[in-house]
């Protein structure tokens, strides 16, 4: 089984970050005669690093922009399949072609949730866009799996259409520790509360920096650190006006993205991670901060509740004032912190890239062998 990856959306964020854990593993449990194709642009051959012999990078000159992307994957990249003489296509960012005979797998990863945030016509249009798109694959794709049970529900499934849900992994780096260097030594290793993500409006750092600003004042020794690559320059600018407004500019780091080697000493050394979006169809930094025994705090939306479980204490992302009592009673009551960490390092034990894998083989197997076990241990809808 020749198994063609498409991998020309993994641009950064949670998108690289799947294709990087999950294909190493892919390569370890392929039986032999399997492997894997990776077809991406010149630059995003690290996707295979380590990965062994089993996976390989396939370079193509697809457009950088999301929808020349997205044109090109219609047009071109069925050829490229055909030539690569794949008997399976793996798309793992809610699209397929919809031309071709290659039978293709679609991994449903991303909410359409997000677009409700959306500014300005073209945004709005683009968000539409997608959704169309995703819509389209659904209905086409030879199988579909779904990251939480929360997305597969968020696109109401075409009548008879079976749905695996197939959740991320934590990667071993993130554990409890010994923790390395102090992240914010430069600042004198002060205590910090954490936000992980890149900065889309969707992802709400407005609204943890509002109840930030009503708590500063009591907690002089916290400062609020923000882990993560920019992405709406606007949202940005909007985010540094509240920040300015409230005084806070001393008391806010903006640090930029982080490598996954350096990520484990940003949580381990956090007062709590703080993960207040609107919409989420899964989230990896709430797993990767319980993981490294990090109270963890997180929205009560999306797929959040369903995902981090009873490792994480919720609150309306609606609300800072809600975001403000959860900071202050975590920084100021050791019990109730220790017991948020406690049963986050429970809670995670159950995701692993080892228990992704499987399930994601069983899927591309089944497709040409229909009487291949399905994955066990995996939820359907």
């Amino acid at each position: 089984m020749i198994v063609a990856v498409n991998a020309i959306h993994a641009k950064g964020g949670g998108g690289t970050s799947y294709l990087k854990n999950i294909l190493p593993v892919l390569g370890v449990r392929a039986r032999p005669g399997e492997a894997f194709r990776v077809i991406g642009r010149r630059g995003q051959e690290g996707l295979v690093a380590d990965c062994g012999p089993a996976v390989s990078f396939h370079e193509v000159n697809a457009p950088a922009s999301t929808l020349g992307g997205l044109l090109w994957e219609q047009a071109r990249l069925p050829g490229v399949v055909r030539r690569l003489g794949a008997d399976v296509l793996f798309c793992p960012q809610n699209y397929i072609p919809l031309r071709g005979d290659t039978p293709s797998v679609l991994y449903l990863r991303n909410s359409l949730e997000a677009g409700r945030q959306a500014r300005g016509l073209y945004q709005k249009a683009h968000w539409r866009a997608l959704g169309v798109l995703t819509r389209a694959s659904l209905a086409r794709a030879s199988a579909v799996l779904a990251v939480s049970r929360t997305l597969a529900e968020e696109f109401g499934m075409p009548r008879g259409r079976h749905v695996t849900i197939v959740p991320h992994g934590i990667h071993s780096r993130f554990s409890p520790g010994p923790a390395g260097p102090h992240p914010m030594a430069d600042r004198g290793a002060r205590s910090y509360f954490l936000f992980v993500s890149t900065v889309y409006r969707h992802k709400n750092l407005l609204g943890l920096v509002r109840g930030f600003a009503q708590v500063a004042g009591e907690l002089p020794g916290h400062d609020l650190a923000i882990v993560g690559q920019v992405v709406d320059a606007g949202y940005e600018a909007e985010v540094r006006d509240a920040v300015r407004q409230a005084g806070l500019e001393e008391r806010v780091t903006w640090a930029g993205l982080a490598t996954q080697e350096q990520l484990p000493d940003w949580y381990r050394h956090a007062t709590a991670l703080v993960f207040p979006s609107f919409a989420e169809s899964f989230g990896n930094p709430p797993l990767e901060a319980m993981a490294c025994g990090t109270p963890v705090l997180a929205a009560r939306a999306g797929a959040m509740p369903e995902v981090c479980g009873t490792g994480a204490a919720f609150f309306d992302p609606s609300r800072p004032d809600e975001i403000a009592a959860l900071l202050r009673k975590v920084a100021g009551d050791p019990a109730f912190a220790r017991e948020l960490s406690h049963r986050g390092v429970d809670w995670v034990s159950r995701y692993s890239w080892e228990a992704a894998a499987d399930a994601v083989l069983g899927v591309l197997r089944g497709c040409l062998d229909p009487a291949t076990p399905g994955p066990e241990n995996h939820r359907h809808a």
